[in-house]
């Protein structure tokens, strides 16, 4: 288990009980729930954290308005909850509030247990109920640690990582056995993307801030930039660049790498790709086949790089002024 694994159970542990002892100071009936409120409230992130919150608050004021009318109209206790649950549940499912099925069945399970009608003092139990086990679960996610420094390291990952693979595409251009590590070694990175990703999406989640999409921003930038350079490697996989020069598109993907830089501007690379590819359509027709194939194979692939640099400049216009500021200073 890990340091977060860790961490939620002793503030699930530490919440519900807490919950329970704030009820009991208050002289609250069914103090328990409010345990088990804190319990089911408790998410991985503030944002996940408030909306089931926000769903707990709205679908108690519904549920337990038709809890208190099926139990002045109905009155048996068996009959009136099995008829409230089904309802409940259906409409929780409709609205897709699944998360508040359980607490909504505990506070129905109050209502018909009473063996008189319902008073204010009995809504205003239930609502006090509920008010203080979600805000104990708002207040323990409040202090919910980042993950910037772990995205920070798996951002420098990901430049070391494509900058080496745009080095090596470059210096084996006509080793196909080299070519292959390359493109499953970008096959399984990419799974690591995925993961980045994730996290990225999750710190988004906890911190509530909206600059923090930085990171997502970026890993989907690499993991769509992998995607291109497997491209690349398939493509000079099926060439036989014996028969055509290559130093050019070799020269262009060092010179990429030697640049690879996150806070780097694309116009230089873009400049240099055209001068690379007016080279290419200066040089003499073709006189094999196999030849003008190859020579067709080198120019897709320059083209695929094209892509690649704009990728880079889409990334680029997404970013607000204080994004910029942030990441890239």
């Amino acid at each position: 288990m890990d340091k977060d694994t860790w961490l939620k159970g002793a503030k699930v542990a530490f919440g519900s009980a807490a919950a329970i002892f704030l009820a009991e100071l208050f002289g609250a009936d069914y103090a328990a729930s409010a345990g088990i409120i804190t319990l089911l409230t408790i998410q991985d992130t503030r944002k996940d954290t408030f909306q089931m919150a926000l769903q707990r608050l709205v679908s108690f004021v519904l549920f337990l308005f038709l809890a208190v009318f099926l139990h002045i109209t109905l009155g048996l206790y068996m009959v009136g909850f099995g008829v409230y649950l089904f309802f409940m549940a259906l409409l929780s499912y409709c609205f897709h509030w699944e998360g508040a099925v359980s607490t909504n069945a505990v506070f129905g399970t109050h209502v018909f247990m009473l063996d008189h009608m319902v008073t204010a003092g009995f809504l205003f139990n239930e609502a006090a109920l509920l008010l203080i086990g979600i805000g104990m679960a708002i207040l323990l996610n409040l202090k919910i640690p980042d993950k910037e420094p772990g995205l920070k390291q798996e951002l420098q990952r990901a430049e070391t990582m494509l900058q080496k693979i745009l080095y090596d595409i470059g210096a084996h251009l006509r080793d196909r056995d080299a070519l292959q590590r390359t493109r499953e070694e970008l096959l399984k990175y990419m799974g690591v993307l995925d993961g980045d990703i994730g996290k990225a999406i999750q710190n988004r989640d906890i911190t509530l801030k909206e600059y923090s999409t930085f990171y997502i921003y970026y890993f989907v930038l690499r993991k769509k930039q992998c995607a291109v350079l497997e491209h690349v490697c398939q493509t000079l996989l099926f060439m036989d660049a014996a028969y055509y020069r290559t130093d050019a598109v070799a020269d262009f993907f060092h010179s990429l790498a030697a640049h690879f830089d996150i806070k780097e501007d694309v116009a230089l690379r873009m400049a240099e790709l055209g001068e690379t590819l007016e080279k290419f359509r200066q040089r003499p027709m073709p006189k094999e086949e196999r030849e003008f194939e190859t020579r067709a194979a080198l120019f897709h692939v320059l083209k695929e790089m094209e892509l690649f640099l704009k990728l880079k400049r889409e990334f680029y216009g997404r970013l607000t002024p204080l994004q910029r500021e942030l990441y890239l200073r």
